[in-house]
């Protein structure tokens, strides 16, 4: 849903407080050209404290969300100000006053949130999903979808929508936080000129991009490419000359930690090709939903203490399976005929398990429920690993969800949905998300809206996901691969890319290796 604005607005209409903000900025993007950076300064603060004041008045996260889109480009033209300025410190502050800021609220806030009983708004719509999956009539899903759409509005206000990130990260601060190997690269994608704001311990540079149409041309037909099993080098080495090859500390720097924009949300950079070699040859890579964001993780992790249990591994669909081709951890909707075995995911959960030490918890088949997967997030533990079905909402990001085991009688619909998993109180240091589109959601401008960053939100350290669908055997063989490597106290980072490489040794193609990836703190051992 998009704000739709009247053709002729009156002043007496609400409608006008959305043009006000974009017509300041319009103006200070004419007196930034003319060479008036001062006047154009105060027309830029002034519209920036606009939109602030209007996001922390949104009634839900969809809402907030939506307005952080609508208004991205006001910041974008006021970092880009900034950064011909070289005022790089003043142009972090500006983006990270809208990037990621649904997580650093919830990051900061989410501990002082109480666990809830379900209200009756959400036992309806439990009751919803449930008649939904257990239906393929066309014209009665078409009725519950709209029964649900309804329900959750009724939800109400977000807890956290009046929060408001008050003090995004400052560069000094940031900068202790990163690492002597580390280099962080927050690009912001615009017509005509996108940039990458490069920062390192010790510095910090913006370096001019192509624009932001061309980028995402690219990184749209290369990530297609990679999904249908096909290798691009040429394309693979354009997205790297334009994306890579400008930052200077990037061939010294060998972690490398991206805040992607726009369409990057949804490209691989471990598959991007410099020269003949992929990124994956040289540099770990992690990526984050924003500066302030990374920071806030990284000082978590440093301060959670140890935890009581080693590992919790749940998988869902372990029946066997007659059919001779690669079972995908996909459904394009919850539709219960959809939900086929995956037989090897069985197999991941307890070797997994072997590897790590005891004592641990496994949910497997029709004991992996929702409800008992809910009763042991709360637990103290250093993995979650969940080898399930996934479903990546794009139109409603909040339904999508992750399928568990279905319940007779069970007070859950076996759909813990990213709304659900915001309101849960994670203690791990790693969740592994073994399922598909975990990493895709509706590309925006402020950041992804998916499952990934819900749990990031509700209090894990670090995300293992997805960006497409996962073909069932040679996921457990990854997955195996990194646990063994996480056992013998790898960094998180080094641990998936060992396992990638192994794969990419096999003469695999980047489908099979590089659509999983690491969200937040990637430094951390097991």
């Amino acid at each position: 849903m998009r704000l739709t604005l009247p053709s002729r607005p009156t002043p007496t209409s609400p409608n006008e407080l959305y043009l006000a903000p974009a017509n300041l900025a319009l103006k200070a993007k004419i007196l930034d050209k003319m060479g008036d950076s001062e006047a154009a300064d105060s027309l830029f603060r002034k519209s920036t404290t606009l939109v602030d004041a209007m996001i922390q008045r949104a009634s839900t996260i969809s809402v907030e969300r939506q307005l952080l889109v609508e208004m991205s480009d006001i910041y974008s033209s006021y970092f880009a100000s900034l950064c011909r300025q070289g005022r790089y410190d003043d142009a972090l502050r500006v983006l990270e006053k809208v990037r990621g800021r649904l997580e650093a609220e919830a990051l900061q806030h989410h501990s002082s949130q109480p666990l809830h009983a379900p209200t009756p708004q959400e036992h309806e719509l439990t009751r919803l999903n449930i008649a939904l999956i257990n239906t393929d009539d066309p014209k009665k899903r078409d009725a519950l979808m709209s029964d649900i759409y309804q329900t959750e509005i009724s939800l109400g206000p977000s807890k956290l929508a009046a929060v408001s990130i008050a003090h995004p990260v400052p560069l000094p601060q940031l900068q202790r936080v990163l690492s002597q190997d580390q280099l962080l690269i927050e690009y912001v994608l615009a017509n005509p000129t996108s940039y990458a704001l490069a920062i390192t311990k010790s510095g910090i540079h913006a370096y001019p991009l192509p624009s932001r149409t061309a980028i995402e041309a690219n990184a749209t037909k290369y990530r297609n490419e990679i999904h249908a099993k096909l290798t691009d080098p040429t394309l693979a080495q354009t997205l790297f000359r334009e994306l890579l090859a400008p930052i200077q500390d990037y061939e010294e720097k060998r972690d490398l930690v991206i805040v992607p924009d726009g369409q990057l949300h949804l490209l691989p950079f471990s598959a991007l090709v410099n020269k003949d070699a992929y990124v994956l040859s040289s540099h770990t890579v992690d990526v984050e939903p924003s500066s302030t964001a990374f920071a806030i993780l990284v000082k978590q992790a440093e301060e959670k203490e140890k935890p009581e249990m080693p590992y919790i591994g749940v998988a869902a669909w372990t029946q066997n399976s007659d059919s001779r081709n690669p079972i995908l951890r996909a459904v394009s909707g919850p539709e219960r005929s959809e939900f086929v075995p995956l037989p090897h995911s069985e197999a991941e959960v307890e070797t997994i398990a072997h590897d790590l030490p005891s004592p641990n918890t496994i949910l497997l088949g029709a004991n992996a429920t929702e409800t008992r997967f809910k009763e042991l997030s709360t637990e103290s533990t250093e993995v979650i690993h969940l080898a399930l079905h996934g479903y990546a909402d794009i139109d409603y990001p909040d339904r999508s969800a992750l399928i568990f085991a279905p319940e007779v009688n069970g007070p859950d619909d076996g759909l813990l949905q990213a709304r659900e998993i915001r309101e849960l109180h994670i203690r791990a240091r790693l969740v592994t998300l073994s399922a598909c589109d975990t990493g895709v959601g509706p590309v925006g401008e402020a950041d992804v809206a998916n499952v990934v960053n819900a749990f990031i939100e509700a209090g894990a350290d670090s995300v293992v996901s997805t960006l497409w669908d996962l073909e069932d055997e040679s996921t457990e063989h990854l997955m195996t691969l990194f646990y063994s490597r996480l056992a013998s106290h790898q960094r998180k980072v080094d641990a998936l890319r060992s396992a990638q490489l192994d794969l990419l040794n096999q003469g695999l193609s980047p489908y099979f290796w590089a659509g999983v990836q690491i969200v937040g703190d990637p430094s951390g051992t097991l």
